[in-house]
């Protein structure tokens, strides 16, 4: 199967490391997203909300998800942190959704929803631009890897919720450390293979031969031809 793969993308097995690395990056961000959907049912009971206000909850989760799409593309492109952005996406963003089982007061849950909200929206303009630098020839196929982490990570999310059913809220919501884990090793694999590949492209494109400082002028010298 992979000797196939490499034929069609045209991309060594052991070069796509990187796109499967952000893909699970980003099916971990969607993973917290629907841990939130799946845990809000529990939150309403526990914390005695009405239903305004667990919508109102899903309806702040969106609105500042808008703000974090609408500027954090700047942000990318401005500053150039692309690794350091996808990590402190996961590790916020896992983060919050940790705080979320130790509060008992409806108002801490405003901070962590727009967090969790800015925090989903700022990984993909430094996920996809990133993508984009290491796989120039291939991004159709990097993006379509990332994309599939996505529905991986929405679909693991619904067996987190079958467990949170026998554990109780706090359950499913501990096991948000492995997304601090996998943020952690995904940054630190990205910037070596980061490192790697701005070492190749510096190796092709230094030149051979070293060039004079300054051009020599040659000496011309023009004859005048008597017409027969």
């Amino acid at each position: 199967m992979s000797s196939t793969i490499e034929r069609l993308t045209g991309l060594r097995w052991r070069g796509q490391g990187t796109a499967f690395l952000v893909a699970s990056g980003h099916g971990a961000t969607h993973w917290i997203i629907g841990i939130f959907y799946v845990l809000l049912p529990y939150i309403t009971a526990t914390l005695g909300l009405s239903y305004a206000q667990a919508g109102g909850l899903v309806t702040l989760f969106h609105i500042s998800a808008f703000a974090a799409n609408a500027g954090s593309g700047a942000v990318v492109d401005i500053g150039g942190r692309r690794v350091l952005i996808q990590c402190a996406s996961l590790v916020i963003g896992a983060a919050s959704l940790m705080a979320m089982g130790l509060v008992y007061q409806a108002v801490w849950l405003i901070p962590l929803v727009v967090l969790i909200g800015a925090t989903n929206n700022a990984w993909h303009p430094a996920a996809i631009s990133y993508l984009s630098q290491c796989y120039p020839d291939n991004r159709g196929y990097a993006l379509s890897i990332h994309t599939l982490g996505a529905s991986i990570g929405d679909r693991f999310c619904i067996d987190a919720g079958n467990l949170d059913r026998i554990c109780a809220r706090r359950c499913a919501v501990i096991h948000n450390h492995t997304s601090n884990i996998g943020a952690w090793n995904i940054g630190r694999k990205i910037r070596r293979n980061g490192l790697r590949i701005r070492q190749r492209r510096s190796a092709f494109c230094r030149p051979r031969h070293k060039l004079p400082s300054k051009c020599q002028k040659i000496p011309i010298r023009v004859e005048a031809v008597n017409p027969v």
